[in-house]
C-alpha cells in the first residue's frame, strides 16, 4: 500500500522528536480523489470501540445490524471494566461528548503508541474540565490498547474495513469538492480526510489539526444504512451535503473562535431557539452560530454547483430545524459573492456577518 509521509522536518517541528526517533502519520492513498482522501483511522476505531461500552453508544453508536457490532462486543466485552472506559464514562458524564473525543483522538498518533502530537487545544482543555483529564485518558487508552492488541483486531478486520470503504469513495462522486470549498472561503488547507466510522450513527464532525504546513480537515462519519450487510452512507446528494457541512466548520468555526468577543453581544437572538437548538446539542449562541452560517454556506455551494432548483427546499428543511436567521444569512452572503473583489477571503467578510446578528439584536 502507497503511503504519503509528513515531511521530516516537519515531524521535527511538530513534536520535538529526536532525529533518529520519528513519528510518522501516514495516510493511505488507496482512496484518494479530487484533493479528498478517504480512509479507516485506528484511532477512530479505538475511541469507537470504548464508546460502545459507555452509555453514549446508547443514543449516539449506530442502531444498524451489521456483524461487526457483534464482532466489536464479543472481543471486547471482557475489558469493558478497564479503566480507559471508566475514564471515558466520566468524562462524558461531565461534557465531554459529541465532536470533543472525535476532536481529542486525532492529536496522537495511531496506537498502540497514541503518542501525543501537539499541545491539546485550548477547546479540548476547556470540554475536558483540564489538561489532565487529556493526558490521563490518553494513558488508559493506550493501556487499553495494548491489553486488548487492539491492532491485532484492527488488522483482522482489513477485509470488512476496504468493502466499507469502497462503498464510501464510489459514493463520493465526480464533484470537486475542494475547488468549491476553497474557492468558496478564498482559503487553501493541508490536506481534507474522510474517515468512515462503523459504530457512529448517522452524523458526522469536523475536526481539525493544525500542524506547521497548515491543518488536517476531517469529516468524520458514521453509516446511514447497509448495502448487503456493509455500512454505507446514503445517496450521493446525502454524501456531498455532510461533507460540504464538515469541511466547512474548518473554516467557520476558527473565525467565531477569534471573534468571540463580539459574536456573543447578540446572545439575546439565541433565546427564541434556544430549547430547539440545545435538542440538537447545541447548547450555547456561538455554536449555533457556526451552525447557521455552515449551513447556509453549504446551500450557497451546492446552489452554485447545482443550480437555484434544488435551493428552497434546502432553505426550507433548515428553517424547519429552527434556524430562522438563515433568510437574513442568504441574503448576506449574496452581497459577499457579489463582491469577492473586495472580500477574497472569507475572513474579509465575517464583520458584516457579525454587523447583521447586531442589527437583528437591536444593537447600534
Amino acid at each position: 500500500m502507497k503511503k504519503i509521509l509528513l515531511p521530516f522536518i516537519l515531524i521535527i517541528l511538530l513534536l520535538g522528536c529526536k532525529k533518529d526517533d520519528p513519528i510518522i502519520i501516514d495516510i493511505p492513498d488507496d482512496y484518494f480523489k479530487n484533493g479528498v482522501y478517504v480512509t479507516i483511522d485506528p484511532r477512530m476505531e479505538l475511541l469507537a470501540v470504548v464508546q460502545h461500552f459507555t452509555t453514549w453508544a446508547d443514543d449516539h453508536h449506530t442502531n444498524l445490524n451489521f456483524d461487526y457490532v457483534n464482532v466489536v462486543e464479543n472481543y471486547f466485552s471482557s475489558f469493558s471494566q478497564h479503566p480507559a472506559i471508566t475514564k471515558c464514562q466520566e468524562l462524558i458524564d461531565n461534557g465531554f461528548t459529541y465532536d470533543a473525543p472525535v476532536n481529542f483522538i486525532l492529536f496522537h498518533n495511531y496506537p498502540p503508541d497514541l503518542t501525543r502530537l501537539g499541545p491539546y487545544s485550548d477547546y479540548l482543555t476547556g470540554r475536558a474540565r483540564g489538561v489532565n483529564n487529556l493526558i490521563d485518558f490518553a494513558e488508559k487508552l493506550r493501556d487499553f490498547s495494548a491489553v486488548t492488541d487492539f491492532m491485532n483486531f484492527y488488522d483482522s478486520c482489513k477485509t470488512f474495513y476496504d468493502k466499507m470503504l469502497t462503498l464510501a469513495f464510489n459514493t463520493l462522486g465526480d464533484l470537486n469538492y475542494i475547488d468549491l470549498i476553497e474557492d468558496y472561503y478564498g482559503e487553501t488547507k493541508y490536506k481534507y480526510i474522510i474517515i468512515p466510522t462503523p459504530l457512529f450513527d448517522g452524523g458526522g464532525y469536523g475536526p481539525r489539526v493544525d500542524i506547521p504546513e497548515g491543518q488536517y480537515v476531517y469529516n468524520v462519519l458514521g453509516p446511514r444504512n447497509l448495502n448487503n450487510g456493509i455500512p454505507a452512507f446514503g445517496k450521493e446528494s446525502d454524501f456531498k451535503h455532510i461533507l460540504l457541512h464538515e469541511f466547512s466548520h474548518s473554516f467557520v468555526n476558527p473565525l467565531t473562535e477569534k471573534n468571540i468577543d463580539e459574536v456573543n453581544k447578540s446572545s439575546i437572538l439565541f433565546e427564541p431557539i434556544k430549547e430547539e437548538m440545545k435538542e440538537q446539542a447545541y447548547s450555547n449562541w456561538y455554536v449555533c452560530v457556526n451552525e447557521h452560517l455552515v449551513r447556509i454556506n453549504v446551500i450557497r455551494m451546492r446552489v452554485k454547483s447545482e443550480g437555484e432548483s434544488i435551493k428552497d427546499n434546502l432553505m426550507e428543511y433548515e428553517k424547519s430545524r429552527s434556524f430562522i436567521y438563515i433568510t437574513q444569512l442568504d441574503t448576506l452572503m449574496q452581497s459577499y459573492e457579489s463582491n469577492r473583489t473586495e472580500y477574497p477571503v472569507y475572513e474579509n467578510f465575517y464583520p458584516e456577518i457579525i454587523n447583521l446578528f447586531n442589527t437583528l439584536a437591536g444593537i447600534e
